[in-house]
């Protein structure tokens, strides 16, 4: 048996598989050229967590057929790939840039951005206002809670690193920030800082507005 045939034979095994499971952040476009053959879930506008399998010496991607060969929901196996994900060794460093606080969740390994999908391991005791969150390379998440600081200034400044990060990694990912607003609610594009020295609103001026009043600013 080679190498490839014993693998294909361990990974129709769940209890091996599952250790495998990870999440790898990546664009739409990419998802959308595999024309729904990959298992994933869409927390963030314009980007998919996809289920992959962490082998020795590759990446393999989760299709439909392994669910029915593990007899696991799609949801389930995307629970097991973040928790996995979220295991992976991972510091936590906050920086204060002037008034703002923001915490660089980063990591050695391509699913450090699947930290991401979990703020409040970052941000204790997350309210309700919820996080401005940035992914700009896999191994690098930025994150800011929302009316720790003016929020102009917190945009501006979350803009500044994502670009800087985004601009100096090999495998940039995005340079756009998000606005996470907890659980069982969708999070919101809200700008980018692609191609420019400042965040370019992308969000109407309402959103800005619900922003503002969930961190308890005015204008």
């Amino acid at each position: 048996m080679n190498q490839a045939d014993e693998w294909s034979e361990r990974l129709a095994r769940w209890d091996e598989a599952r250790t495998r499971l990870r999440l790898r952040v990546y664009p739409d476009a990419w998802v959308a050229e595999r024309a729904g053959a990959v298992i994933a879930r869409e927390d963030y506008p314009g980007l998919h967590a996809v289920a992959v399998l962490d082998l020795p010496k590759a990446v393999a991607l989760v299709v439909s057929e392994h669910l029915v060969c593990w007899n696991q929901t799609r949801d389930d196996v995307l629970a097991m790939a973040l928790a996995n994900s979220l295991a992976e060794p991972t510091e936590s460093e906050v920086q204060l840039r002037g008034q703002v606080g923001i915490v660089l969740a980063h990591g050695d390994h391509m699913y450090t951005s699947a930290h991401a999908l979990a703020p409040e391991r970052h941000l204790p005791n997350l309210g309700s206002a919820g996080a401005i969150v940035s992914l700009p390379c896999r191994g690098l998440v930025l994150l800011h809670r929302l009316g720790q600081a003016p929020l102009d200034l917190a945009l501006m400044t979350m803009g500044d690193l994502t670009r800087a990060a985004k601009e100096a990694d090999n495998a940039p990912l995005s340079a756009d920030l998000f606005w996470f607003r907890g659980r069982g609610s969708e999070s919101l594009r809200i700008g980018t800082s692609e191609g420019v020295s400042f965040v370019t609103a992308i969000t109407d001026e309402q959103v800005m507005r619900e922003m503002r009043a969930a961190a308890g600013q005015s204008r």
